[in-house]
């Protein structure tokens, strides 16, 4: 019984150490030494292997970043001649915490789509009781009806959830240490300029008329479009959403 009880203090060790050394997951989907980079920040609880079919240029290398349980990126992206920076969802979030006040990067353009640099805000992003609610009721129930709101068609729902999902609790982990660290961070703005946002008119997720408020006070380029939160059932290429 004593050895039984090392035993699951021992898992129970590894399990906590295990926390401490998450890190962003950063896809590298094409890696071939392309003078130019797509990089594409995902959503919350998206799984990159989502987005595999989407083509890029030829002369580009792609990389996904997603899971998002900590803020560390240690990529070095000017061996670069350009990056184009592509961000959804609270993506746009994460990419301005990174890259705000930066200037190592040489960037081609930098569109957001369907999210704010105030995710957590009642009339610029999320209202903060909705968050809450996600964030208390994220079963797996509550996970599919988030899922229904995002795609807003039963069709593109079944195409969501052809792809393997990533784990509940992992998924979990990383909305809540988004929502502490969104708290914490809300009243330090930071300085990064986007070329255009695309803004969703039927988004359950991040609402509409907030996406527009912030973008209008910011002065960005709005592009918008007929679709739910996730709008990438209009594209088959990333250079469909270049600004032009």
């Amino acid at each position: 019984m004593k050895s039984r009880r090392i035993l699951i203090k021992s898992w129970r060790i590894f399990r906590k150490s295990r926390r401490v050394f998450i890190h962003m997951q950063v896809d590298k989907f094409i890696n071939e030494k392309h003078a130019r980079l797509l990089l594409f920040f995902c959503g919350w609880s998206v799984s990159p292997t989502f987005f595999y079919t989407m083509r890029a240029e030829e002369d580009q290398d792609v990389w996904f970043v997603s899971d998002y349980r900590d803020l560390n990126f240690n990529e070095d992206l000017s061996v670069y001649r350009s990056v184009t920076l592509i961000a959804w969802s609270l993506g746009v979030w994460v990419a301005e915490q990174l890259f705000g006040g930066k200037s190592s990067v040489a960037w081609e353009q930098k569109i957001a789509i369907n999210g704010t640099g105030c995710p957590i805000h009642d009339t610029e992003g999320i209202p903060e009781v909705i968050f809450r609610g996600t964030l208390d009721n994220l079963t797996t129930d509550g996970l599919r009806r988030f899922n229904r709101r995002m795609c807003g068609s039963k069709e593109r729902l079944a195409a969501w959830e052809r792809v393997p999902s990533r784990p509940l609790e992992e998924i979990s982990d990383e909305l809540r240490f988004l929502f502490q660290a969104i708290q914490a961070r809300k009243d330090k703005p930071v300085s990064f300029s986007w070329n255009q946002a695309i803004v969703g008119l039927s988004d359950r997720i991040f609402p509409t008329a907030n996406q527009l408020a912030h973008w209008q006070r910011r002065n960005v380029r709005i592009k918008e479009t007929e679709a739910p939160h996730d709008p990438f059932g209009l594209w088959k290429q990333w250079n469909e959403l270049s600004v032009k």
